[in-house]
């Protein structure tokens, strides 16, 4: 449990403040707090540093600097979503501990990535958090090309170091997460969007619960026991990452679209998705809620998930590109 973290007797949070010059901080402080459009985007990225490689390079700098600045008391309650983060941490641990040799080499869900490419993919996504001099300079690369460039890097590991690796990290980015939950600044991170501080932990929540149930276990993963419970302490942080993240990262798709679209989403954390700010509603969709998860991050289809879609024929087909990620 965090219930006693200080994040001001961190080392590796004392080290990063040390390290980072005063003109770089300025630049992210002023990024911080630049205007945005209409899609969330940060309208006018600092000059030099913009998309992947600025994400990397401020990531870890803003996570480790501002992380500090807890109340001495310690964090007293965790948010659903670092409780979420938390208890998928077991789930991955504990998948792990049992995991048949032979099972590691086999392909995931995730394509060109094995079961240990994907532990390993999770162990990066905290240490972009942590300690993003880590990992490779992504040179300016889409996030999802960075990460097959960060997987690729870390092949030499054994399954053991692997897990040892994730084990660590995890630990460590889940108290800096918790201890910049309740910062009032955003995080720009490239072709991925830019989001509050306070928003950061779903996406840990989301890519722990996608990969996990998706890409581990049957059909797309190799483990044929049954998954993980999926239950409103996983699930609602993973449909807030959905709700932030998908009109960020679907502007292009969003842009043609004359009228809103309109997501129902019933069953467990039932809510309702408004997307765009058009007068009328040009087309609406209404699925299970861990349907949603599966379509919008492009791992089924809507026939093959009974999902119901009502609208203009031309924007719906923009609606069934939706990615998510």
């Amino acid at each position: 449990m965090l219930g006693e973290v200080d994040l001001t007797r961190t080392a590796s949070a004392q080290q990063a403040l040390n390290d980072v010059a005063s003109e770089d901080l300025a630049v992210v402080e002023r990024h911080a707090r630049k205007p945005t459009n209409r899609h969330g985007r940060v309208a006018n990225p600092p000059k030099g540093r913009s998309g992947p490689a600025l994400a990397q390079q401020t990531y870890s700098m803003y996570l480790q600097t501002y992380g500090m600045y807890v109340t001495k008391g310690g964090l007293t309650a965790m948010s659903s979503a670092i409780k979420a983060i938390e208890v998928g941490r077991k789930d991955v641990l504990a998948l792990c501990a049992n995991m048949p040799d032979a099972l590691w080499a086999q392909e995931s869900g995730c394509p060109g990535w094995s079961v240990q490419d994907l532990v390993s993919h999770m162990a990066c996504s905290f240490w972009l958090a942590v300690d993003s001099t880590k990992l490779p300079d992504p040179g300016g690369m889409p996030a999802e090309r960075a990460a097959d460039l960060y997987v690729a890097s870390r092949r030499s590991m054994t399954p053991e170091e692997v897990v040892a690796d994730y084990e660590s990290v995890s630990l460590r980015g889940l108290e800096l997460l918790a201890a910049v939950e309740g910062q009032d600044f955003e995080i720009p991170l490239g072709d991925v969007g830019t989001y509050p501080a306070s928003l950061l932990p779903t996406a840990f929540a989301f890519e722990i619960f996608v990969h996990v149930r998706y890409d581990l276990f049957k059909p797309n993963g190799p483990l044929t026991a049954e998954p993980p419970p999926c239950d409103e302490l996983r699930l609602a942080p993973t449909l807030d990452w959905i709700e932030a993240a998908l009109p960020q990262q679907n502007a292009s798709l969003i842009e043609g679209i004359a009228d809103t679209v309109e997501i129902n989403l019933d069953g467990l954390c039932a809510r309702k998705l408004r997307i765009g700010n058009g007068a009328d509603v040009a087309v609406q969709i209404t699925s299970d809620s861990l349907a949603a998860v599966w379509w919008v991050t492009q791992r089924g289809t809507w026939d093959e998930l009974a999902v119901k879609a009502e609208g203009d024929p031309s924007a719906l087909e923009a609606v069934r590109k939706f990615s998510v990620f």
